[in-house]
């Protein structure tokens, strides 16, 4: 059976636009159910001639079922193909948080509130070996002190902080034993359709899940959509443009970087050099001053020669004159 590859931003948003296949997969990934769903917002644009390109982005407002009764969501699911989108996964995430939507209370009042968020993020590389193909960061109340688990959810918490789920494409596996896998599977890249990868080879035209072969058939009707071929055709040329610009800034980068390293050294050379100057104009005045103290030494050794020299003439005219006397007085006996 072939398929229009759903990695693809159009291929994407075509599938999500049924609401009922949009809340058959989150309520899979999300493993709940949504009770009420409605798009909050959605952006996916291409043009080729100025190369300009909105990213795939989709939320949806959302009442599903938890353990402590049912509340109102904003689930925003997003999809990057290259490292860079990270930085604007963050971005949509800020937006979320300044997000404020129309709810009912208790009493049919409209409020407008910050919803608690939930994110679900397809990536079309691996971002990390360690992790599966899909996965959840679940958070969990602790007691500080003692490390207990907390069975209760704090409104204020929850629209502070949020779940996230996560997919990389490239890890997922080819098995089925669950709906959840099986959907999953269906973005595999294993088997393309045709050179440029618009299309996917899968087994078998339907499932035992209903939700599964309305997905496969939706997606089968787009493999024919002139207007999905074009886009997808301008987003391989805008990711390839992209692609292009990344890696020749990476370049140039890096040479900005050996550049940078190489003037380093050269500094660091420059300070060692002039350090070894300084060292040996040191040495030099240190050898100087040496030489001065044994050249002082000398003339005080040589002084103290002179006057040892000294000391001993007046020593031995001291003995002479001695003599000389004691010789007069014994002639004058």
């Amino acid at each position: 059976m072939l398929i229009a590859n759903p990695t693809y931003d159009i291929v994407f948003k075509k599938l999500m636009e049924d609401l009922n296949i949009a809340r058959g997969i989150l309520e899979l990934i999300l493993a709940t159910t949504i009770e009420q769903i409605e798009f909050a917002s959605q952006e996916f644009t291409a043009s080729r001639e100025d190369l300009s390109l909105t990213y795939f982005r989709l939320d949806f407002k959302a009442r599903i079922k938890t353990p402590d009764g049912a509340k109102n969501v904003l689930i925003e699911m997003q999809k990057g193909k290259l490292s860079t989108d990270i930085d604007r996964f963050r971005a949509y995430l800020a937006e979320e948080y300044r997000r404020l939507c129309e709810v009912r209370d208790a009493h049919g009042e409209v409020q407008r509130l910050g919803l608690p968020i939930i994110t679900i993020y397809f990536f079309g590389y691996s971002i990390d070996a360690r992790l599966p193909g899909a996965f959840k960061i679940d958070r969990r109340y602790l007691d500080l002190i003692t490390g207990e688990e907390l069975p209760v959810r704090c409104d204020v918490m929850e629209r502070l902080t949020h779940d996230a789920y996560a997919v990389q494409i490239p890890r997922l596996n080819n098995q089925h034993r669950s709906a959840v896998e099986e959907l999953l599977a269906i973005f595999r890249q294993d088997h393309y359709g045709d050179e440029a990868g618009h299309t996917l080879i899968v087994e078998g035209d339907s499932s035992k899940y209903a939700l599964i072969t309305d997905i496969l058939h939706n997606l089968t009707r787009l493999v024919e959509s002139p207007e999905v071929q074009r886009s997808m055709a301008i987003e391989d040329e805008m990711y390839a443009a992209l692609a292009g610009g990344i890696a020749e800034k990476t370049r140039e980068l890096n040479i900005a970087k050996r550049e940078a390293e190489r003037g380093r050294l050269e500094e660091k050379r420059k300070r060692e050099e002039a350090e070894r100057g300084r060292e040996e104009e040191q040495r030099k005045r240190e050898e100087a001053e040496r030489g001065r103290e044994e050249e002082q030494r000398k003339r005080e050794e040589a002084e103290r020669e002179r006057e040892e020299e000294q000391r001993k003439r007046e020593d031995a005219e001291r003995k002479i004159a001695a003599a000389e006397a004691e010789i007069k007085r014994l002639r004058a006996l």
